[in-house]
């Protein structure tokens, strides 16, 4: 019993130690060090969060240029991606130095490589556009997160905000650069050990560009994804975090004040998600129908692939596709929920409490939002992100599995 008691003392002590560890101040650190990743990646064309805050200031025309110049650098790639996908030719692999040949499904892996690059790159325009009219929201939640620090909020959850940073950069973002390399690296070395794999007599020197030209841009694809990522789960868990403690000031109010503040918080907080929606939305259209097609393609080819070693890397993708897809859409369906949880506390509120007029026609007016269209991401501007259409979500990947594979099929058939 005494060791069963000094264990959980042990672990007592342990968790307050992580929880000091990972506290706000590194929070802040997180959030500076993510700062420095959008610029020095060109996720952003401005030198830092604060000169985007300043008016009338233009972002410098070389960081402007260089971010644009690797969108149109993407479309190269895509368009070289549409016509290998297409024709299936190795001639056209060996001059467009893709070493693909030697892979049994390269038209698979080259649609998947073509969505996944169109999915980045579109939100990253989309990233441009908002930034130049001023209206990208994750930098005013960054800079105020911290302005506000020392809140309630912030050191009630800086723990789970930190280790957001942490498991993305530490296990997903280095994971898929170094698997990436891997699988170049070894398709390249294949090729110059066995000569028999040349459609040519000698040896494609375009294989040498290719390898630095594709190296290069799967270091930039995964550096928007890692930030494409942050922005959009750590915005979403910020306003989560704010509806939540909005619901729970309401349960625990007691005066007719406090309900009031309540109501006027709740309204920023719709108007932050009403902005966030401009980015958020079409990001989540991109994963809605792009990134679960993504998926049942990665499953398809996990299956016929013959290569064991690619299986297990193709695995592996798989893996962290079906997570990002699940967490993305998951943590948008819960908010949501979380958003209209005050509506059952406020219609008991309104007929237990004596209120005036103007009180009780503003709670009435948050009690018909609440009770109106839903407050939540929006899968662009066809419908909410909630827990039906997660279940749908789900639903539809299982349906365009089937498709897929019917269509593939069909097509390895006819080769």
């Amino acid at each position: 019993m005494s060791n069963l008691n000094n264990l959980k003392i042990n672990l007592v002590e342990k968790w307050k130690n992580f929880k000091k560890k990972f506290n706000h101040e590194m929070l802040i650190e997180s959030l500076d060090q993510f700062e420095k990743q959008c610029v020095d990646q060109f996720i952003i064309t401005y030198s830092s969060f604060e000169d985007y805050h300043v008016r009338n200031s233009p972002p410098p025309r070389s960081r402007v240029i260089k971010a644009w110049l690797m969108i149109v650098i993407a479309l190269l790639i895509e368009i070289i991606f549409v016509i290998l996908a297409y024709t299936d030719d190795p001639k056209l692999f060996e001059l467009f130095g893709v070493p693909l040949i030697v892979i049994g499904r390269r038209r698979e892996i080259i649609i998947i490589l073509l969505l996944s690059l169109t999915m980045v790159m579109y939100i990253k325009t989309i990233i441009l556009i908002l930034e130049r009219k001023k209206n990208l929201e994750i930098i005013n939640i960054i800079s105020s997160i911290k302005k506000e620090w020392r809140g309630e909020l912030i050191r009630k959850n800086a723990l789970m905000l930190t280790v957001l940073f942490k498991l993305t950069r530490k296990f997903i973002y280095p994971l898929c650069v170094y698997s990436c390399i891997l699988f170049f690296s070894l398709l390249y070395l294949k090729f110059s050990l066995d000569p028999d794999n040349y459609v040519s007599n000698q040896f494609p020197y375009t294989y040498v560009v290719g390898f630095f030209f594709y190296m290069y841009s799967a270091w930039v694809f995964y550096n928007i994804t890692y930030c494409g990522v942050i922005i959009y789960l750590f915005s979403t868990i910020y306003i989560i975090l704010r509806f939540i403690q909005v619901r729970d000031r309401i349960a625990k109010s007691k005066s007719n004040l406090m309900i009031l503040y309540c109501l006027r918080d709740h309204n920023q907080i719709c108007c932050i998600n009403q902005r966030n929606n401009r980015l958020l939305s079409p990001s989540m259209f991109m994963i809605y129908f792009v990134l679960s097609i993504i998926f049942d393609i990665l499953i398809y080819t996990v299956i016929n692939m013959k290569n064991f070693a690619l299986r297990i890397l193709f695995t592996f993708f798989s893996i962290i596709v079906s997570f990002l897809l699940f967490l993305m859409s998951i943590f948008s369906a819960y908010l949501s929920t979380s958003a209209h949880a005050p509506y059952k506390r406020l219609n008991t509120y309104i007929i237990t409490r004596s209120l005036t007029y103007s009180n009780k026609f503003n709670i009435l007016n948050l009690i018909e939002r609440l009770g109106g269209p839903d407050i939540a991401t929006y899968c662009g501007d066809l419908f909410p992100i909630n827990m039906f259409t997660f279940y749908l979500l789900v639903a539809n990947v299982l349906k365009n599995f089937l498709i897929i594979l019917d269509l593939f099929s069909v097509k390895s058939n006819k080769i």
